[in-house]
């Protein structure tokens, strides 16, 4: 059976987790070289204590979107052999970052999850034989 729409979708939601993986990964670094060489403009108080808490907890999302990116990247190579595992694999990585439906960030979560839902619900034509 021709699964191009799944394929296609799913693709274009490991694209969009591969990129927030890497602006996250990058973001993170950059913040986090700048607060050891001292060279952030963050004044002393109470607000280094709590932007150290905001960097620590930016790897949560990277972290997320990677297991996501990896999920949705074995999904699209098991979708010409098994379809059911990657409808599995397509809901189960829409479910580590559904969160971010809400925050204007998940349009690869909708993408993954009509992906995984077509996977289910498209049966292969019959053949009539005459």
């Amino acid at each position: 059976m021709n699964r191009s729409v799944e394929k296609i979708l799913s693709t274009i939601a490991v694209c969009v987790d591969a990129g927030f993986v890497i602006f996250l990964g990058v973001f993170a670094l950059i913040i986090n070289v700048n607060l050891r060489e001292g060279t952030s403009v963050v004044p002393q108080g109470e607000l280094p204590m709590i932007f150290s808490i905001f960097l620590h907890l930016l790897w949560l999302p990277a972290v997320m979107y990677l297991l996501s990116f990896v999920l949705g990247l074995i999904g699209v190579l098991k979708l010409k052999v098994n379809s059911k595992l990657a409808g599995i694999l397509f809901i189960s990585a829409s479910c580590i970052t559904g969160m971010f439906v809400f925050t204007g960030l998940g349009i690869h979560t909708l993408l993954y999850i009509i992906a995984g839902i077509m996977c289910f619900v498209r049966k292969p034509k019959d053949q009539i034989t005459v």
